[in-house]
């Protein structure tokens, strides 16, 4: 029952050009304050292009929702929701269409790249005063994230920014898991420079007297760099064994989780939301070691489900908890993973977590 419409995310030339009188709008002045006086930014060439392009994205979008999907399928605005998965163009797009007709009801998640500017090239991100201000909803995905925004705005202007936590779905683990005799480590993200995959290298590097075996789950345009350095720093450590996974889909993982023994799960992240890697390690009973960027620390409870490492850790102080836990009796083990699979069961259910999030879009 669902009708698939496809729309290009970069902003046609022409969308560019017609956004230029947008410079004489008071918007556009009241954004240009904003970046000096709250954010403390120069206005340099990038940033003004930043908001320019972004300004000529939304308004294309805008155009695009009004025309090919509100006119063409004769929808109500006062009984129609829109809802974008992402703080970025496309909810700003909505915002401009709430401005022009506010009987529409709009809303939007804000995760990471899109809410805090300073994982951003130029610690900026555009619109956002007039982006939450026209927003019936913003759902933040962890109360890091609403507390940001609140620092960022200000209580009031952020009345309407409310918690709603992402989930993944229950996968039955076998009870005859395949095993492969030592002790197995898994990570799972891109190949990008904020995962820091270099830093697990190196904490593997310094471990010694254990048989331990590392997967990584994962793509991205740093794979082959983080291969040949993991083979120049590994190859030839006693006990340590890798494997960089072949392309897998979210089903393949789940199904490998599912019939494989994974003792823990890492992520050394310099910046996060809360990473859904994380919610799927902990629903199949793996724990986790993590750094305590952005909300992790909403889900990594330190000795509870796992250990929470600092942002700026060093790779000595990663392998001494990877050793830390290898060393645990196997009682203290499987504590460490029945809480990890309650912390899932009770905040990261997606069954719930959604159903809830759905019910609160209805009613508002």
């Amino acid at each position: 029952n669902v009708i698939i419409i496809l729309h290009p995310y970069h902003p046609s030339f022409q969308s560019k050009i017609s956004a230029l009188p947008f410079i004489f709008s008071k918007l556009f002045w009241e954004e240009l304050k904003f970046v000096k006086s709250k954010l403390n930014l120069r206005l340099t060439k990038n940033i003004l292009f930043t908001l320019m392009a972004s300004i000529a994205k939304s308004k294309e979008t805008r155009t695009f929702i009004l025309n090919k999907v509100v006119a063409k399928y004769k929808l109500d605005l006062s009984n129609t929701w829109f809802y974008s998965y992402w703080m970025n163009d496309t909810a700003i797009s909505l915002a401009m269409l709430k401005k022009e007709h506010p009987e529409a009801k709009i809303f939007c998640r804000a995760h990471r790249g899109d809410l805090y500017l300073h994982t951003t090239t130029d610690n900026y991100l555009p619109l956002r005063p007039f982006l939450i201000y026209y927003l019936n909803k913003c759902y933040s995905i962890s109360n890091d994230g609403k507390d940001y925004l609140e620092n960022l705005l200000g209580k009031t202007a952020t009345a309407n920014v409310a918690v709603s936590k992402l989930g993944t779905f229950y996968v039955p683990r076998k009870s005859n898991l395949i095993r492969s005799g030592k002790f197995v480590l898994v990570s799972c993200s891109t190949f990008t420079p904020p995962k820091r995959l270099h830093l697990i290298v190196d904490a593997l590097s310094k471990l010694s007297g254990v048989q331990l075996k590392w997967l990584h789950f994962g793509e991205g345009r740093l794979r082959e760099e983080i291969i040949a350095y993991t083979k120049n720093k590994l190859s030839q450590q006693e006990g340590i064994e890798f494997k960089f996974m072949d392309v897998f889909y979210n089903t393949d993982l789940l199904k490998y989780y599912s019939e494989n023994q994974i003792d823990l799960f890492i992520n050394v992240s310099s910046s996060e939301g809360i990473p859904v890697s994380i919610m799927e390690a902990m629903s199949f009973g793996i724990p986790v070691i993590a750094t305590d960027a952005g909300g992790t620390n909403e889900i990594v409870k330190d000795g509870y489900n796992g250990y929470l490492l600092p942002v700026n850790v060093e790779a000595e102080k990663i392998a001494s908890a990877i050793k830390k836990f290898i060393l645990l009796p196997d009682t203290q083990k499987s504590e460490l993973s029945k809480n990890a699979t309650n912390t899932w069961k009770e905040q990261y259910n997606a069954e719930l977590n959604y159903n809830t999030f759905i019910e609160s879009l209805l009613m508002s």
